[in-house]
C-alpha cells in the first residue's frame, strides 16, 4: 500500500490570494546519497524559473544508510481545489517487522524562494537520518508482529464486527475524510500485505494559515490486532493521541477547528 498519494492533496479550504513570486526549482533528476557522504545536487539535475511551486520525494533507508531524492521533470500549479498554498509537506516513518526494515518517506512542495526544495533537505535530512526509531521498533513488534511460520489470525475487526480473516492479516488506518475533515478510523481483513505500519504527519501551509493532521497505518498478523485496545496502545508509543483532530495555527495562535473522539466499543477485547 502507498500511503500517500495525490489525493491526500485534494483538500478545500478557504481561498488565499497570495500571489506567488517567480523562484528557481530543481527538476528532472533522481539520485541515491549514501549517510557519509555530503548532500550535493549533481550536474545532471535541470534548474530553472517558475511560479508553480518546487517539489521533491525523498526516501530515507535508515537501515541501508542512504538517502533517495526524486525531483519531477515538472512541478504543478500550487493550487489545492483552489487554494494557493505556500507549502505542502509528508513525513511519514516505515516499520517493516519481517525484515526490520526502517525508512523514513517525505514529500515537500514550497513556494518560499529559490530551491527551498535544497534548503529544505540541507536542514532535515541530517536530523532524520540521526534518528534511532530501533527501540520504538523493538516496542511495537509485539503489538503488531508475530514470528511464527503459521498465522494464528482468525479473526480481525471490520466496522464494529468481528470477520474471519484466515488468510490475511488485520489492517488499520487512520487518514483524513476530505468531505467532513475528520480523521475516521478504518478497520479491515487484508489480504496481501505484511506486517508494518505507517506514521506521521501531512502539513499544509497556506500563509498565514497551518493546518496539520497525522496519519497511522498498520497491518498486523496477531488475531484481532486492529482492535480499538491495540490501536490506542500503539498510538501511546508513537506519541498519538487518541482524540482525532485537525489544527490550525495563524500568527503564533492555535486553534481546534475540528476534534472528534474515538468511540471505543469496550465489549470487544483482542485476545
Amino acid at each position: 500500500m502507498i500511503p500517500f498519494s495525490q489525493s491526500n492533496k485534494n483538500i478545500s479550504f478557504k481561498q488565499n490570494y497570495h500571489r506567488l513570486q517567480e523562484h528557481l526549482c530543481i527538476f528532472d533528476c533522481t539520485f541515491t546519497i549514501p549517510f557519509n557522504e555530503s548532500l550535493v545536487i549533481p550536474s545532471n539535475c535541470q534548474q530553472a524559473l517558475t511560479t508553480n511551486p518546487c517539489e521533491v520525494d525523498i526516501i530515507v533507508e535508515l537501515t541501508m544508510k542512504r538517502t533517495t531524492f526524486a525531483f519531477l521533470n515538472k512541478t504543478n500549479d500550487s493550487l489545492i481545489n483552489g487554494l494557493e498554498t505556500d507549502t505542502f509537506s509528508v513525513e511519514l516513518v516505515n516499520f517493516e517487522f519481517e525484515k526490520n526494515l526502517i525508512t523514513d518517506i517525505l514529500a515537500y512542495k514550497c513556494s518560499h524562494g529559490d530551491k527551498c526544495e535544497w534548503n529544505y533537505i540541507q536542514k532535515k535530512i541530517p536530523k532524520v537520518i540521526s534518528m534511532n526509531y530501533q527501540p520504538l521498533l523493538d516496542s511495537l513488534s509485539p503489538l503488531i508482529y508475530d514470528k511464527s511460520l503459521v498465522s494464528n489470525v482468525s479473526h480481525c475487526h471490520s466496522l464494529n464486527e468481528l470477520v474471519n480473516c484466515q488468510i490475511g492479516v488485520c489492517e488499520y488506518m487512520q487518514t483524513l475524510d476530505h468531505s467532513s475533515l475528520t480523521l475516521p478510523s478504518i478497520r479491515q481483513c487484508s489480504i496481501s500485505d505484511r506486517p508494518s505500519i505507517y506514521f506521521g504527519q501531512y502539513q499544509y501551509i497556506p500563509d498565514p494559515m497551518k493546518y496539520t493532521f497525522d496519519y497511522l497505518y498498520f497491518t498486523c498478523n496477531k488475531n484481532q490486532c486492529n482492535s480499538p485496545s491495540n490501536e490506542r496502545a500503539i498510538k501511546y508509543l508513537i506519541g498519538y493521541s487518541n482524540h482525532k483532530n485537525i489544527s490550525v495555527m495563524k500568527k503564533g495562535h492555535f486553534y481546534l477547528v475540528f476534534s472528534f473522539y474515538l468511540i471505543i466499543v469496550v465489549s470487544i477485547k483482542m485476545i
